[in-house]
């Protein structure tokens, strides 16, 4: 074993080591997919955990553990919906021009209802994938929904204006 002395930095790390590293992440998050695909959603989450211990820079594995994450609704707690959150941005942060890493934070904002960033994600998938097969009409429902509210908001406002119109004539009587 070689030492260390302080103040001095550590040997390099032999590439062959890793290489090995890097295919072992591989196999790992292969066996971490396939559990997914078999919604085996614990197992696939343990695979995809010590694949990034090994490569930590890996956006796909870091969206796939946020899905494995995410899926398991008999575990979901408020602290592991934030770990899915840290693990899309993260793999955003990693690929900023993945649409599939955009795609699915545009879903954690959906469930989250937070619905100016997720239209702001949409339109990051739509930039990066103009052809992406489901931003545009997500993104077109969504202009849907924000008209129906307005629409539906504007009236409640006129009425609200009229009822207050009366009250303040006859209180300046």
């Amino acid at each position: 074993m070689l030492e260390v002395r302080e103040g001095t930095a550590p040997p390099p790390v032999p590439l062959e080591v890793l290489t090995d590293d890097l295919k072992m992440a591989r196999v790992l998050w292969k066996l971490g997919r396939l559990h997914l695909n078999e919604r085996h959603y614990d197992e696939a989450e343990q695979h995809y955990r010590h694949a990034l211990l090994l490569d930590s820079d890996n956006a796909r594995c870091q969206i796939e553990l946020a899905w494995a994450i995410w899926r398991n609704d008999d575990r979901m707690t408020p602290a592991r919906l934030a770990t899915v959150r840290k693990c899309l941005e993260t793999a955003c942060t990693l690929a900023p021009y993945d649409s599939a890493a955009r795609y699915c934070m545009a879903q954690y904002w959906r469930h989250a209802n937070v619905l100016s960033r997720y239209r702001l994600e949409l339109e990051a998938v739509l930039r990066c994938n103009p052809g992406h097969p489901r931003a545009p009409a997500e993104l077109v429902a969504l202009d849907a929904r924000e008209e129906r509210v307005e629409a539906h908001r504007r009236p409640l406002w006129q009425a609200i204006k009229e009822a207050m119109r009366p009250s303040e004539q006859s209180s300046a009587a």
